[in-house]
């Protein structure tokens, strides 16, 4: 869990809400974000509930009191692309402002305020910062959204130290160059894995075979290193967690964006409400692709997935 990410993610939530009101999110929101809609919207009169990751019942799940959308696009774990335009058009028709989780694209793959959104968050933890050393929330709004939420960081004390800021600042130097080498050596694995037999699905925007992969070329700017297999329904989730120990070069940890790779099971099944995922699907883990060999990591997920029929 991201306790920085969060709490920018409750400012902007707060900064819009009142009791007697209603939150609409998307379905691929970060999973701890339901945390906050049961831990503090619930008990404070204000509903809340989520439409599905492509979109199609989006307009419907609109009510008279919503008063604040929040999406992540591309989505937590199965990064699902959004036509963000389209959403942030028919919300400011009612005057509802949009607010987006923008970790995945870390302002340079992807632009929400440019495609119509009000806010954007960052969990500058990850890709600005790239080491792996900082935690840290960043909220972007337009001049309208800022006069709204823009006091509340100070007033509930929230504030990021000059060290902390300045190890951001070192990150972002380097922002392209990493996240373009990231992005190469996720799409080689990805076409790779594409061919094993032992994975019915790879998740990755760049890949033809993704859901709304046109959008992803309409409105992004490269890809990041995550991906996640989507591995044949015969395998456990002990079977792939057999496959996650056994691998050597990467880590086991839930904060990717820095340099090396990680892996992790992924529970679509309780990241997800307004569509059902427990039939039908093998089990999912989560890989991060750091800036190690390729050719390197391959030889490592290729003697991990020997462990699968032991």
């Amino acid at each position: 869990m991201e306790p920085i990410l969060l709490a920018a993610i409750a400012v902007t939530i707060m900064g819009y809400i009142h009791s007697g009101g209603h939150v609409l999110f998307v379905d691929s929101v970060y999973e701890p974000v339901r945390k906050i809609a049961d831990a503090f919207l619930k008990p404070n009169n204000i509903a809340y509930s989520f439409f599905k990751t492509d979109g199609s019942d989006f307009e419907q799940k609109i009510q008279s009191n919503t008063q604040l959308i929040f999406v992540e696009s591309p989505g937590s774990l199965l990064y699902e692309m959004l036509d963000l335009p389209e959403i942030c058009r028919i919300a400011h028709e009612r005057d509802i402002p949009v607010g987006v989780d923008n970790t995945w694209g870390s302002a340079w793959l992807y632009n929400p305020l440019e495609l119509g959104a009000d806010v954007s968050v960052i969990a500058a933890t990850k890709y600005l910062c790239g080491h792996s050393d900082v935690m840290m929330g960043i909220m972007v709004a337009t001049e309208k959204a800022w006069k709204q939420i823009g006091a509340l960081p100070e007033a509930l004390g929230q504030a990021s130290s000059p060290d902390d800021a300045a190890l951001v600042l070192r990150g972002m130097r380097t922002l392209g160059q990493r996240l373009a080498a990231h992005g190469k050596a996720a799409l080689a694995i990805s076409q790779w894995l594409e061919t094993r037999p032992e994975v019915e699905k790879v998740w990755f925007p760049e890949l033809p075979s993704h859901p709304r992969h046109d959008l992803w070329k309409r409105d992004c700017k490269g890809s990041n290193g995550l991906l996640t297999i989507e591995f044949k329904k015969q395998y456990t989730a002990k079977q792939t967690e057999n496959f996650i120990d056994a691998l050597a070069l990467f880590g086991i940890g839930a904060s990717w964006g820095g340099f090396e790779s990680l892996a992790l099971p992924a529970n679509v099944v309780g990241a997800r409400t307004a569509s059902d995922w427990r039939e039908g699907h093998g089990p999912f883990v989560r890989l991060h692709i750091g800036l190690e060999s390729v050719d390197d990591l391959i030889s490592d997920i290729t003697q991990a997935f020997s462990t699968l029929n032991q």
